[in-house]
């Protein structure tokens, strides 16, 4: 059975979009500048279409997942469409979308600040400096190495409910907390970073 599916997604700038050119290109553009760099000119043209609006939505994820890396695929997807914006372009855009808007215009700003506040569940191959110990623990766990520029710091079940938040401290009474798997989620400068810990 086939289902239909909205496309496209969301509309990203695409339409007169000024981008480099191979040097080595032997196709006909009309070029609008050139710079020249160690003696050879490298030239820049205007482009439309989707070549130059996915870069655009690619860009905006990949600055996402530098401020929120444990986001999965399916979460900045997402944050993209809820934070789509509406203009006088697209008029309002219905709850199931719009063929030809998608769910909106992107907006790169309130994309970014969503992610961080979206609590991810993937994996980060890159650990955080600080650390938590002991881990596992009953009474407190302690915060070793943590930043001095914490804007948040939250206790998070596995459920995604937010347990607790806290100031910036090295010492956290946990043993109200029931047995289970929990995240310490920190906010700093404007990145999210979490480690897992257990209470038993």
């Amino acid at each position: 059975m086939i289902t239909e599916v909205l496309k496209p997604d969301i509309a990203a700038p695409g339409v007169l979009v000024t981008s480099s050119i191979s040097s080595y290109t032997d196709a006909a553009v009309g070029g609008i500048l050139s710079v020249d760099f160690e003696g050879r000119e490298y030239p820049f043209a205007r482009f439309s279409g989707t070549s130059m609006s996915s870069p655009a939505v690619a860009g905006i994820a990949a600055l996402m997942l530098e401020a929120n890396p444990y986001l999965s695929p399916w979460q900045v997807k997402t944050i993209i469409i809820q934070t789509a914006r509406e203009d006088a372009f697209t008029g309002v855009i219905p709850a199931e979308g719009d063929p030809k808007w998608g769910w909106g215009k992107i907006n790169a700003y309130a994309a970014v600040k969503k992610a961080i506040a979206t609590v991810g569940w993937s994996e980060n191959p890159a650990e955080p400096e600080w650390s938590i110990y002991p881990n596992p623990a009953s009474q407190f766990i302690y915060l070793n190495n943590l930043p001095p520029t914490i804007s948040t710091l939250q206790i998070i079940d596995l459920n995604g409910k937010i347990s607790e938040t806290h100031n910036s401290t090295n010492e956290i009474n946990i043993s109200h907390l029931p047995s289970g798997i929990y995240i310490l989620r920190i906010v700093n400068n404007q990145k999210v970073e979490q480690r897992k810990f257990i209470v038993y």
